[in-house]
């Protein structure tokens, strides 16, 4: 353990051991993607495919250990019982910080396939990040603005083309696709300027969730409502590397789907079936966005609460172990859903 340290020399020691980590995985890891590339036959792809999973969860797990070194965080974890490795598995949460994918995978590695996030194409220029990216076949995604797609209509629905076209890549494998509902980090002006109905959360996008639905809802097993909570306050990257974050609360749910009457799937806590029209359509994308609205304003348990803001210093005492099951999920934490008796918590 390393808390004993000043943080500025903790965070130093964590970047310098994140750039050898990432170092030392990326260069087998471009190796095999080039075997890749040079071999397309379905034996050989389906080695390769199973060599940079690993090796990606190889760079996840490293980073869990210098994650571990820096300081003794306490995890508070809920909902993460029925997950299956084999299974794929559509994973959407709140975002807070760019730390949360850093969570996310420490929290799931090797609980299910390591997760593959929808990425801005200019991200593919990250130096060594980038090209590793791209290797794993994380799908990057052309965003268009609309007065740009009103000059260029035949631009329209790319976006939705490049999504089935990475999703068909994961047909027959298990995979973990990852979407932030509200396809930016929650900030206050953002919220305020979107003028949300959510108190902690900004207006879910349901595109991104439509379109792998689209792509791929069949093989998905259950779609994964996640919240992440930092009772201490939204950190950066640099408190993580500095260890920093002293507590870290994650609360996963599961909706997992069914069958239907008619054979269609669906999930337990939305009745939307998952058709191949679910984003492509005005109508489909109109019932997506009802639903992810739905899944944030549905709490689970109304008798506990959690501040999700960075106002929230400390969090409610009493709230571990078991209690922490019944705080609302995900999204659910956007709701003012404080019962009267714990008015005083808020402030």
């Amino acid at each position: 353990m390393l808390d004993f340290l000043p943080a500025p020399v903790r965070g130093v020691i964590a970047s310098l051991l994140l750039a050898l980590n990432t170092i030392a995985c990326c260069t087998p890891l471009f190796i095999v993607a080039i075997f890749k590339l040079l071999l397309p036959f379905p034996a050989a792809q389906r080695f390769t495919d199973w060599l940079m999973s690993h090796i990606h969860e190889a760079w996840i797990s490293n980073n869990k250990a210098w994650m571990n070194l820096l300081r003794r965080t306490r995890w508070h974890l809920s909902g993460l019982e029925g997950l299956d490795y084999q299974q794929s598995y559509l994973i959407t949460s709140n975002h807070q910080s760019w730390v949360d994918i850093m969570v996310l995978q420490y929290v799931l590695n090797r609980r299910v396939r390591p997760l593959k996030f929808f990425l801005k194409q200019e991200l593919i220029w990250v130096p060594v990040i980038g090209l590793a990216w791209w290797a794993l076949g994380f799908p990057f995604m052309k965003r268009y603005s609309k007065a740009y797609l009103e000059k260029h209509p035949e631009k329209k629905g790319k976006d939705l083309e490049t999504t089935r076209k990475t999703c068909a890549k994961f047909r027959n494998n298990p995979v973990g696709i990852f979407n932030f509902a509200e396809g930016t980090r929650f900030t206050e002006g953002k919220h305020a300027q979107q003028q949300s109905p959510f108190r902690y959360l900004l207006k879910p996008k349901a595109g991104g969730i439509a379109f792998v639905l689209d792509a791929m809802g069949e093989q998905l097993e259950s779609i994964i409502n996640v919240t992440i909570h930092y009772p201490g306050g939204r950190p950066g990257y640099w408190d993580l590397l500095c260890g920093n974050v002293e507590k870290w609360w994650c609360i996963f749910r599961n909706c997992r789907s069914r069958r239907n009457s008619s054979g269609r799937t669906t999930t337990r806590t939305a009745p939307i079936a998952w058709s191949s029209r679910a984003g492509s359509t005005s109508c489909g994308r109109t019932r997506m966005r009802c639903w992810s609205r739905c899944i944030a304003s549905t709490p689970v348990n109304l008798e506990v609460s959690v501040m999700a803001s960075s106002r929230a210093s400390a969090a409610p005492t009493g709230i571990v172990g078991e209690q922490f099951a019944s705080i609302p999920v995900g999204a659910e934490l956007a709701r003012d859903s404080v019962p009267p008796d714990n008015k005083k918590a808020r402030r």
